[in-house]
C-alpha cells in the first residue's frame, strides 16, 4: 500500500507541477501524454533487453498513473458512462498488471495500447488550448487522421492477435486466469468499440 500511495504522489506532484504551465484540462492531459509516450518507450526497451528492471519500471509506471487517473476522476470529473467506463478500464489494467506473471504479453499489451493512444493526446490539447487559429483546426484533423488508422490497427488486427494468444494459452480453471481473461476481454472489446466510432461515426 505504501508503494501504491508513492506511485500515486508522483503524478498527483507532476499535474501540479504541469499546471503552472498549462490550464487544468491540458495540464492532465500533459500528464496522461508523459505516462503513455514513458510506457512505450520503457516497455520497448524491456523487449529488447530483457532487463526484468524495466519490467518492474513498467508495471510501477503504470500503476502510478492509472491510480493517480482514478483519484482524478472521482475528484474533479462528472461522473457518466463514459467515466465509468475509464475507471473500469484502468481496474482491469491494474488487474492484468498485478498478474503480470501469468501472461508473458504484459510488456506488448501495454506498449501497444499506450501507443495506440498516444494521437489522441495531441487532439486534446490542441482542442482545448486558448485563442485557436486555422493552423489549430488543420491539426486537429491531422492527428484525427493519425489516431484513426494508428488506432485502428492497434486495436483490431494486433489486440485480437494478443487475445487470441491468451486464451489459446490460459488454464480457465485457474480463477486468476479467469479474472485476467474478463479484464482483458473487456478492455479488448473497448477498444473495438472506441475502433468503430473513430472509422464509421467521424
Amino acid at each position: 500500500m505504501l508503494r501504491e500511495l508513492y506511485l500515486f504522489s508522483n503524478y498527483l506532484l507532476y499535474n501540479c507541477f504541469v499546471e503552472l504551465f498549462f490550464n487544468k484540462k491540458n495540464a492532465r492531459n500533459m500528464v496522461a501524454l508523459t505516462h503513455a509516450s514513458g510506457s512505450v518507450i520503457i516497455n520497448l526497451l524491456y523487449l529488447l533487453t530483457g532487463n526484468t528492471y524495466l519490467l518492474g519500471l513498467s508495471l510501477n509506471y503504470s500503476i502510478g498513473y492509472f491510480l493517480y487517473d482514478i483519484f482524478y476522476i472521482f475528484k474533479y470529473d462528472k461522473m457518466n458512462f463514459l467515466r465509468y467506463c475509464y475507471i473500469y478500464h484502468h481496474l482491469g489494467a491494474l488487474y492484468i498488471i498485478y498478474h503480470y506473471y501469468l501472461l508473458n504479453s504484459v510488456p506488448v499489451i501495454l506498449l501497444a495500447g499506450e501507443l495506440s493512444n498516444i494521437p489522441s493526446y495531441f487532439i486534446y490539447h490542441n482542442l482545448h488550448i486558448e485563442n485557436k487559429t486555422a493552423d489549430t483546426e488543420n491539426k486537429i484533423v491531422y492527428y484525427k487522421s493519425i489516431q484513426k488508422y494508428l488506432y485502428g490497427f492497434i486495436r483490431v488486427p494486433v489486440m485480437t492477435y494478443l487475445m487470441y494468444d491468451i486464451i489459446t494459452n490460459i488454464n480457465l480453471n485457474n480463477p486468476s486466469y479467469f479474472g485476467l481473461l474478463m479484464a482483458g476481454g473487456t478492455i479488448y472489446l473497448m477498444g473495438l468499440a472506441w475502433t468503430y466510432m473513430l472509422v464509421c461515426k467521424k
